[in-house]
């Protein structure tokens, strides 16, 4: 086979680089133009146009969650810089290799991430021409630490039976043309913050192979890394605490009460509509009479489920010989249950409903042991929610048996 050096590859920015900018940009200027009618109100005022002033009072709520939304992405990506990738070979080679190197603007030599290598079909179905994404093939690989962690590589092998990038003709999935886009995405965490990104590269029929060399015994170190970033992971996603007679683990909304709060966001503004549409409802405007209750209910609904679930919590402490869970909200505990527990064996882990075709790493887990109370009946206890990622789920539940098993050792003098 061929070998291309990858050194005056044309460098590739992540789809990340302009997306927050745009959000950010966009938003600004939409809250400053929607700001405007504000110069209104003094005269609405006289015409006692009370719906009218409510509405326009909250309408830069919705380009200000924009701009707000793209200042947190955008905070995230100078964090880590730009990120160029340099593909080595230039293109990636259906029946060869993709490698590339991804550049950093500070040293990360504890870096803990994973390289995905992606094919995704967009296409138009043969029945309702609805518009569906297909992921058709993918491998991934811990990403490979050098230059004292400056830079970051990875080498794929890609089969032969694969498709080039471009749009083709595909009969048995499509009557239109198919899209076919090749990505690489990498996910993980750097100095304590979430890194996720993406870069769409340009791939060819080909036999070229990349000169990037990734040591072998990095290579089969798969099994450990995803361990290992597992672990990163659930740092981040779930306190758990060693206790001198056991253990205690706090999970809930560490990691959800962003989105949870921008959803609260949209329920307000619902909510805000809805009001603002009443006056004219109840004064016999048919369709009002429908469409306003509909937008209180939803914003009500929509803002009450975000704050419970944003500032909700289960702590739970697990010993040798009891379970004590607690629920909280805004730390005021709104539920608790104790009692004796049938030990470490009875602890399993339970996949959400209807999470079987997700991918693992997208499944969200719940923890349950197996509880006694007074009159020798099985109660079946939520000790851990809201686990996201298989790996993940099962990192905790190692965690949670090293610890225990660790406690016992210990009584017995082992």
């Amino acid at each position: 086979m061929t070998q291309q050096n990858g050194t005056h590859a044309k460098k590739i920015f992540s789809s990340e680089r302009w997306l927050a900018k745009i959000f950010l940009i966009t938003g600004i200027l939409l809250t400053l133009l929607t700001s405007t009618s504000y110069y209104f109100i003094p005269e609405l005022i006289e015409k006692s146009a009370y719906s009218s002033i409510l509405i326009i009072s909250i309408l830069p709520l919705f380009p200000l969650s924009m701009a707000l939304a793209g200042w947190h992405f955008n905070r995230l990506y100078r964090t880590f810089g730009s990120t160029p990738l340099t593909p080595n070979p230039p293109q990636g080679q259906i029946g060869g290799q993709l490698g590339g190197t991804i550049q950093f603007n500070e040293a990360h030599p504890e870096a803990l991430l994973t390289a995905k290598l992606v094919c995704y079909l967009d296409y138009k179905s043969r029945d309702n021409n609805k518009d569906i994404t297909e992921m058709q093939w993918c491998a991934e690989q811990p990403i490979f630490v050098n230059n004292e962690g400056k830079s970051m590589s990875f080498v794929f092998d890609i089969p032969q039976d694969q498709f080039n990038s471009g749009k083709q003709y595909f009969s048995q999935l499509s009557k239109h043309k198919v899209k076919v886009t090749w990505k690489v995405e990498v996910y993980g965490y750097l100095k304590d913050e979430e890194f996720d990104r993406s870069w769409t590269i340009p791939v060819v029929i080909g036999n070229e192979t990349s000169t990037i060399i990734i040591p072998k015994s990095h290579s089969e170190s798969t099994h450990t890394h995803q361990r290992l970033t597992a672990e990163s992971s659930l740092k981040h996603k779930i306190e758990f605490q060693p206790l001198n007679n056991g253990i205690k683990i706090i999970s809930g909304s560490k990691d959800v009460i962003m989105n949870s709060l921008l959803f609260a966001l949209g329920g307000i503004i619902f909510f805000f509509v809805g009001l603002a549409l009443l006056p004219q409802a109840i004064s016999g405007d048919n369709d009002l009479r429908i469409v306003s209750p509909l937008f209180l209910f939803f914003g009500i609904a929509l803002l009450a489920s975000s704050l419970y679930t944003a500032f909700r919590r289960v702590i739970t402490t697990l010993n040798k010989d009891t379970i004590d869970m607690r629920r909280q909200w805004f730390s005021k505990t709104t539920f608790e249950q104790k009692t004796n527990w049938a030990g470490n064996n009875s602890i399993q882990l339970k996949a959400r409903p209807f999470m079987d075709s997700f991918p693992q790493d997208q499944q969200v887990y719940d923890m349950y042991a197996q509880g006694i109370d007074n009159s020798k009946n099985q109660l079946r206890i939520k000790i851990v929610e809201n686990i996201k990622g298989k790996k993940v789920a099962e990192a905790l539940l190692r965690n949670i048996m090293d610890a225990l098993n660790s406690e016992l050792s210990d009584e017995l003098g082992i």
